[in-house]
């Protein structure tokens, strides 16, 4: 496969099933699990934030919050990778987790039932004296449908013109 794609073109890849399904994701904007952004920090997958609204954002799951324990098995040494595959799931399917959190000495231990987890697309929109602002956190299928219904809004509220906020967006 690696000697197919050197003869394509720069943007081609080889995507394997864990790669594919992160495609999806990105592209569907919504998936069964928890709701966090996780990284691995000191050798543990570390939890970066949670999605608002979502079952980890009403348990009180924190940023810093580390993850050392999935299901009872230990992450340590466990890539970001690793652990998304074990905390995404069938929504309405339980996953425990078992989570270190700074000035606390005891660990924290929960039982949390997955749901759909909506990415946001859009993160913010907004009319300011008249000039209509759209922060697009990331590009999808629903992307142009969701800024379709904004810019028809901002229509009807008489916008006299647009900031389209594409900061730190991935593209697409």
């Amino acid at each position: 496969i690696e000697g197919m794609l050197e003869e394509l073109d720069p943007h081609s890849v080889y995507l394997d099933e864990l790669d594919y399904q992160n495609l999806m994701i990105s592209t569907e904007g919504k998936f069964g699990g928890l709701g966090i952004t996780i990284s691995k920090r000191d050798n543990f997958p570390t939890v970066i934030s949670p999605i608002e609204g979502t079952p980890a954002y009403r348990l009180g799951i924190q940023g810093g919050d580390r993850i050392v324990e999935i299901e009872g098995e230990s992450t340590r040494g466990w890539s970001s990778d690793d652990a998304v595959v074990k905390l995404r799931g069938e929504p309405g399917s339980l996953v425990n987790i078992t989570v270190t959190r700074e000035g606390l000495q005891d660990s924290l231990h929960f039982a949390i039932t997955r749901e759909i987890i909506e990415v946001p697309i859009i993160s913010f929109a907004d009319i300011f004296d008249g000039i209509g602002y759209i922060r697009i956190a990331r590009f999808s299928k629903e992307t142009a449908r969701r800024m379709h219904e904004i810019l028809g809004d901002f229509e009807k509220r008489g916008i006299n013109g647009l900031i389209l906020d594409l900061r730190s967006n991935p593209g697409g």
